[in-house]
């Protein structure tokens, strides 16, 4: 479970901590979190397990820190589908280029130990992902409103999408037969998505 919490003040987290997290998170790739220990983490990002000990008490606190990171990075999705604008496919399009990019450090297999291991971690990318859903489900309403996509039910379509995201893309023996990228796979799901509403 990691180190014991203590009443030990520790520093705001900064830029120096931003790097660290994005020099961690795609060395998670196939390690196992669970396992994994505090003195294991600071060698991985090249620091001292005293100076990590500075900003995190516990190694959960490490790992919450850098999916609360990338899910701040993935939030600006709400920058590209805007519902002002009518032109949904092209929205959907950089939707698509968007998130393939913005989960390309990110595996199955760390969403998976999340999933897994880290109840609450995984709680937070699941309210993240029920918002953007949300979200999508909005964007799809308007698209058959406008006739750009196919009269084919939103709710149909999130709960396909949900399943897409809490199911497929933490199912190990689905990405261990098919040799696929996680960033592949969310851009091939989305590319079919957007093929099979367009009108």
């Amino acid at each position: 479970m990691g180190r014991k919490s203590t009443t030990k003040t520790r520093k705001d987290k900064s830029k120096k901590t931003e790097q660290w997290a994005n020099t961690l998170l795609p060395k998670l790739k196939s390690l196992s979190l669970k396992s994994l220990t505090m003195n294991e983490i600071a060698q991985l990002i090249g620091r001292s397990k005293s100076t990590v000990y500075e900003y995190f008490k516990t190694k959960e606190e490490v790992f919450e820190y850098m999916v609360q990171l990338q899910l701040d990075k993935l939030a600006n999705y709400t920058s590209i589908i805007n519902l002002e604008d009518d032109n949904l496919i092209e929205q959907f399009e950089n939707f698509i280029l968007f998130l393939g990019a913005g989960v390309s450090n990110i595996s199955y297999h760390l969403l998976n130990e999340l999933q897994q291991d880290f109840p609450e971690i995984w709680g937070n990318i699941a309210v993240f992902i029920n918002a953007m859903l949300n979200d999508l489900k909005l964007f799809y309403e308007k698209g058959i409103a406008l006739q750009q996509f196919k009269n084919i039910s939103p709710e149909l379509m999130i709960r396909m999408d949900a399943i897409f995201v809490f199911q497929i893309i933490t199912d190990e023996d689905f990405f261990n037969t098919t040799n696929i990228s996680l960033e592949q796979l969310a851009k091939d799901y989305l590319r079919l998505r957007l093929e099979g509403v367009k009108n």
